[in-house]
């Protein structure tokens, strides 16, 4: 299973063990993404060097800390603004 559990054990544990394991999960999750936008950024970084670009932006402009959840209206909002950039790209 994804959570690292077993299909036996899953049948032997309580809902609050099931919680504190999904909560590790998520956690570990959390750890690993930002790993891989640590990763992303370096690249980048690194590209720019190769590239002598006189500016690159700050980490925390590149992945803001957001500490809010975004709404479903905002989602859509985004997903908007994407399909029209998109749109634009391809000369439609």
């Amino acid at each position: 299973m994804s959570l690292g559990l077993n299909a036996g054990h899953f049948w032997t544990i309580t809902p609050r063990e099931m919680a504190v394991v999904m909560d590790g999960a998520v956690d570990r999750e959390k750890r690993e993404a930002e790993a891989r936008k640590q990763l992303t950024y370096m690249t980048g970084s690194l590209v720019r060097a190769a590239y002598h670009a006189k500016r690159f932006p700050k980490y925390q402009q590149v992945f803001p800390d957001r500490k809010r959840n975004q709404s479903q209206d905002d989602m859509i909002s985004a997903m908007r603004r994407w399909t029209e950039v998109i749109k634009k790209a391809q000369g439609e």
